[in-house]
């Protein structure tokens, strides 16, 4: 039986046949999707937004959805249906109505919509967004 040294190159298959491409997923998935690609982006952006949307901080007692009797609909401050943005309706309804009464919810009803201003909804206690929209 030989002893092989240190020095001694070996021979053999090559244990990586292609090189790794850590993105390589990403292609694949965007070529078997030419067509609907734009949507596996949106989606993909659509999920970054929502984990960014996370809360910051605590949030205190919960109360239950029933218990929110006052409804503070959007379409009683300027929103309607294939609008433009409804942004400053959403934003006027928190301000006027969630705001200054605890316990409220803010409602979105059905139909379609669009939002081309970013709204803030902060400093309110015990309230609830409904969004059937």
């Amino acid at each position: 039986m030989d002893k092989i040294s240190d020095a001694t190159p070996t021979t053999g298959p090559p244990l990586a046949t292609t090189v790794f491409n850590p993105y390589a997923h990403h292609i694949l998935i965007t070529m078997r999707t030419r067509k609907s690609g734009i949507l596996v982006r949106i989606f993909l952006l659509a999920v970054a937004a929502a984990v960014h949307g996370q809360l910051s901080g605590p949030v205190g007692p919960s109360t239950p959805l029933s218990q929110k009797t006052h409804i503070c609909n959007i379409l009683d401050y300027g929103a309607a249906t294939n609008t433009s943005d409804i942004g400053p309706a959403i934003l006027s309804a928190f301000t006027d109505c969630v705001k200054q009464t605890p316990g409220s919810t803010l409602y979105v009803p059905p139909g379609t919509y669009n939002m081309s201003t970013w709204v803030k909804l902060e400093n309110a206690s015990n309230w609830a967004f409904q969004i059937d929209g």
